[in-house]
């Protein structure tokens, strides 16, 4: 006997009954097909029906068509009936029709007669194959297989009790999957076997079966048994600890690098648009819309000019914007000035509208670089006073396309946004250079640090971060905005899009953003390959990458000696650790210099953040100060924080478990698709998830 475990959870593998025998759950004997039934294999638990066309002359026999000139008009035949030809005089017969009388072609299926011999069927819509016998969503799979040409395929199969009408499906389609994809491996959960939701543990449920056997009737027994174990609570959902698992144990694919010497996992799941005609499922090529992790982009783009010495935490916004003067009294733009205006005065924003006539209010006269990064500048008051107008304004300036008239500036919204906020009163400011105000989060912290880089580089953020981040890193796909526009439902989807759910509970798609005017606070979209290249960076503190032979993809503006990615380790110690204001005795801001929210959990130090535009949801956490530093990455195509907070759970406690046993695996999983349920209601997942260590 062959037995497979997984935490606490063991089975031993029954016999399989015999071709042409059946039986059910909990059996203890095999039972014969009736006549005219017959099964394909070894292990089943049902027997299929001769169909008409077709006879069954034993139970352990396939189907065989009817001989040339006879035909069986109903189902469950073990023979064929001899048909009987008119006869015109004594010496001619009516010559034979391929399709005549002989039920060919199955599920209303058309017989088109090629001659006496040979015939072909027209199948309707939903089906195809030589005789119609196939459905299209068995065809829907098994092209995505062929177009993505995958290799080493591991596929994850949900049994729990609710899917177990679906078995009969699920069967049909392994039966067609095994012979003509390349399915290695096969692991089948329920909902933990048949614990209570109070004893469930995310990461560690159980109720997982697998098998990389090459019989497909072992196969099915496998799927049997995890159906029969099955029976316990709803949640936790386990589907990630499936996928897991069966990387662990099964795929054999090796790893990626992105870093010279850091490999990566990945476990891609779901599907790229929920209400497409055909699903497709999502692969780790797919861009994903980060959300507020664009933040920590941000943040490093401003560390790379402290440390060019370019400015300092201490750099106060009249610094900035020295050409602007101070009112105690809000004054916004004018409306009436002209080019000539502002033609001789110097700085990136001084030469647009939205600032002629403009007075920063002295309520932000002490804050500083530091208290925009760690969001202690007091500017979340303005989040609910930034008046309605002026965001209808904002938004009617970005759907108009055009760009500022004297200084053809691409995005005239964002400037207008920092006019506006300048000008209004801040009702609790930092009382000095040295202390912060509370702390608050907000998006317009990272906005005008955008517009501080605009100031400084003379370009627009999304060309900084292009030239330093994603050139310099090789993020190829990074980008900004939805990652793909509206397609039509019946087309096919070449990208994940993100979703929302409407009042009935159905789950649309939808290519919207948050305003571009946003875009250093939360625009930005990439691959899991090309984020996890910018998030690499995180765990090199304290490492010497010149030594491991590494060096920059380019060296523009930056000293590549000094600082290999980014920033020296230095640096990234410094900005990872709380930060506490010169007149303060501690922090008291969640946030790091770095953009992301410094934690100590189970593992050590931790920096994590999420970010979502309410239609997708990202979720990264770094740990640089293990001995193996490592970083996980989450994303879905949903706003679904339960499910990626399920997948961290669930891959956090597969990383101890690989602690306790040596290395972790470098490995890459397969895409399966996947519908799941979480706390109660039901939700969309497409998720990819990136492990690096």
């Amino acid at each position: 006997m062959r037995r497979s475990s997984f935490g606490d959870d063991s089975y031993e593998m029954p016999r399989p009954c015999p071709r042409g025998t059946w039986s059910g759950a909990g059996a203890v004997k095999c039972t014969k097909c009736a006549k005219g039934y017959y099964t394909w294999d070894e292990a089943s638990s049902y027997c299929d029906r001769c169909e008409a066309g077709y006879m069954c002359s034993a139970p352990d026999a396939d189907p065989e068509p009817c001989p040339l000139g006879t035909y069986s008009a109903e189902p469950a035949q073990t023979c064929c009936t001899v048909y009987t030809t008119t006869t015109v005089s004594t010496s001619t017969v009516t010559e034979i029709d391929a399709c005549m009388n002989v039920t060919h072609c199955l599920n209303g299926g058309t017989c088109k007669s090629n001659g006496t011999i040979s015939f072909t069927c027209i199948c309707p819509d939903t089906y195809y194959g030589e005789r119609c016998e196939k459905t299209t969503d068995e065809q829907t799979i098994l092209e995505v297989f062929t177009r993505n040409n995958w290799t080493d395929v591991l596929a994850v199969i949900d049994v729990t009790g609710s899917m177990h009408p679906c078995a009969e499906t699920v069967s049909q389609w392994m039966s067609l999957a095994h012979e003509k994809t390349n399915i290695k491996t096969y692991v089948f959960f329920n909902d933990g076997d048949s614990k209570a939701d109070k004893d469930k543990v995310i990461g560690s449920t159980g109720g997982i079966y697998a098998t990389d056997s090459t019989n497909l009737s072992v196969v099915r027994t496998v799927m049997e048994t995890a159906m029969r174990m099955g029976g316990g609570g709803d949640g936790p959902e386990n589907d990630i600890e499936a996928l897991l698992y069966g990387i662990k144990r099964f795929a054999q694919s090796p790893a990626h690098v992105i870093c010279p010497f850091i490999p990566v996992s990945t476990i891609v799941s779901g599907i790229r648009r929920f209400d497409a005609k055909t699903p497709e499922a999502v692969t780790i090529n797919d861009k994903w819309h980060l959300g507020s992790n664009t933040k920590s982009m941000t943040a490093i783009l401003i560390q790379m000019l402290i440390q060019a010495g370019k400015l300092s935490l201490a750099t106060t916004i009249g610094d900035i914007f020295p050409y602007l003067p101070f009112s105690s009294t809000p004054t916004p733009p004018l409306t009436t000035c002209n080019c000539s205006d502002f033609s001789n005065i110097d700085g990136y924003f001084a030469k647009s509208p939205y600032s002629c006539g403009l007075a920063i209010h002295t309520s932000w006269k002490y804050i500083t670089i530091a208290h925009l990064l760690t969001h202690t500048s007091g500017l979340d008051q303005l989040d609910v006073a930034y008046p309605i107008e002026h965001h209808i304004h904002e938004l009617t300036l970005e759907n108009n396309g055009t760009k500022e008239s004297c200084s053809n500036y691409s995005l005239p919204s964002r400037r207008y946004h920092l006019g506006i906020l300048l000008s209004m009163i801040i009702s609790n400011p930092p009382s000095s250079t040295n202390v912060p105000a509370n702390y608050s989060y907000s998006n317009n912290n990272y906005i005008v640090l955008g517009l501080i880089l605009e100031e400084i580089w003379y370009l627009s953020w999304e060309s900084t971060i292009q030239n330093e981040l994603f050139n310099r890193l090789g993020m190829i796909t990074a980008g900004f905005g939805s990652p793909i526009q509206q397609i039509p439902l019946n087309s096919f989807a070449t990208q994940a899009f993100g979703h929302y759910m409407d009042e009935a509970g159905v789950l649309h798609s939808s290519d919207a953003d948050i305003p571009k005017s946003w875009g250093p606070a939360g625009t930005v979209h990439a691959s899991l390959n090309d984020w996890a290249k910018f998030i690499a960076c995180h765990l090199q503190e304290g490492r010497d990458l010149i030594s491991f032979g590494s060096t920059p993809m380019n060296s523009s503006f930056l000293n590549a000696t000094v600082s290999s990615y980014l920033l020296s380790p230095s640096v990234w110690q410094n900005i990872h650790t709380h930060y506490v204001f010169p007149s303060s005795s501690v922090s008291n801001s969640e946030h790091s210099l770095s953009g992301m929210i410094n934690n100590r959990d189970s593992l050590g130090l931790s920096l994590w953040h999420t970010g979502t535009n309410t239609l997708w949801y990202s979720y990264v956490v770094v740990y640089p100060r293990l001995i193996q530093p490592m970083a996980l990455l989450i994303t879905a195509n949903s706003a679904n924080g339960y499910a990626v907070m399920e997948a961290k759970t669930a891959v956090l406690n597969a990383y101890l478990e690989w602690q306790q046993q040596g290395q972790p695996y470098p490995i890459i999983t397969s895409a399966a698709v996947s519908y799941k349920t979480f706390i109660f209601n039901f939700a969309f997942i497409s998720a990819c998830i990136h492990f690096i260590y």
